[in-house]
């Protein structure tokens, strides 16, 4: 869901570049093009890594909160909180690196990837809440 979420963030900000910066037809303007881009591209790679570093210490990110879902240290079952949630949102990033193999490891024994190895984390479903009538 949030890589859904991210994906459409980054769709809207190429369309945005696209429209504004005109089709190169020269080596400066393909120059300015591919510069454009990698702006795109490095903006939001940094707001990914924001909303999950947020998202990871404080428990869910949209995405979770939407399946059920929460993200919590291993052993306490408490929040993973601001360092450890930076180190698994930085690993989510390595593990997507090598065309998104590395979310493979997922399927170990314990469904736990290395990002949430690295962090001491573990994904655990959050209770359905009664409705009020």
């Amino acid at each position: 869901m949030d890589g859904l979420l991210l994906s459409a963030v980054m769709l809207g900000a190429q369309f945005a570049t696209g429209f504004v910066v005109p089709r190169p037809t020269t080596p400066q303007a393909l120059a300015a093009y591919v510069a454009a881009m990698a702006t795109v591209l490095g903006s939001v790679s940094l707001l990914a890594l924001v909303y999950f570093t947020i998202g990871n210490a404080r428990g869910q990110t949209l995405g979770k909160r939407l399946v059920g879902t929460r993200v919590v240290h291993y052993r306490t079952r408490e929040r993973l909180g601001w360092s450890r949630g930076l180190a698994r949102a930085a690993m989510l990033f390595v593990l997507g690196l090598p065309a998104g193999l590395g979310y493979l490891s997922v399927l170990g024994p314990e469904r736990r990837g290395w990002h949430d190895l690295a962090s001491n984390a573990v994904v655990v479903s959050v209770p359905a809440r009664p409705r009020a009538a």
